[in-house]
């Protein structure tokens, strides 16, 4: 049998738990299979996850996996826009994504979208993110076509 001892501890403390510069201290993963629909050329809102940190002083990392189906019937690209937002600010900005169709057939194009944000993190509370679709050529966009899972992943780090 083996005993340690430990005399003190020379990184901070706090309420939960030890946080050592550079370790993970807290992982959530947030989930929708609601079908949202946009056939708008205009950003609107289609998923709105949130994460609260354990601590005030932290990085959040956040690594999204989206199901996204572009749609057309006849005659026009399948592209769209995208963003994502921290707090209500733009942290991404994709426009023109999906299917260029050069022959008028009225492409579709569903793909799993992956991003990944970095926020600075100075309380606990809670970050607000906004996932907003526009269509851009396309006649509409999906998140979650028929129920399809989407998903981010929160990850705080100390600092």
């Amino acid at each position: 049998m083996s005993t340690l001892k430990v005399d003190s501890l020379v990184e901070k403390t706090s309420g939960n738990g030890v946080h050592i510069a550079g370790h993970v201290i807290n992982q959530e993963m947030v989930t929708t299979t609601t079908e949202a629909s946009v056939t708008s050329t205009t950003l609107t809102s289609v998923w709105t996850p949130t994460y609260t940190p354990i601590s005030n002083s932290s990085f959040v990392f956040a690594t999204f996996n989206m199901s996204i189906r572009a749609y057309n019937n006849s005659g026009a690209d399948g592209r769209f826009k995208m963003r994502i937002k921290i707090n209500g600010t733009d942290v991404s900005f994709t426009d023109s994504l999906g299917t260029y169709d050069y022959g008028n057939s009225g492409a579709w194009s569903k793909m799993y979208y992956n991003y990944f944000t970095k926020h600075t993190n100075t309380s606990t509370s809670t970050i607000n993110y906004d996932f907003v679709m526009a269509g851009d050529g396309a006649m509409g966009v999906r998140l979650g076509e028929g129920g399809a899972e989407s998903q981010v992943i929160f990850t705080e780090i100390a600092q």
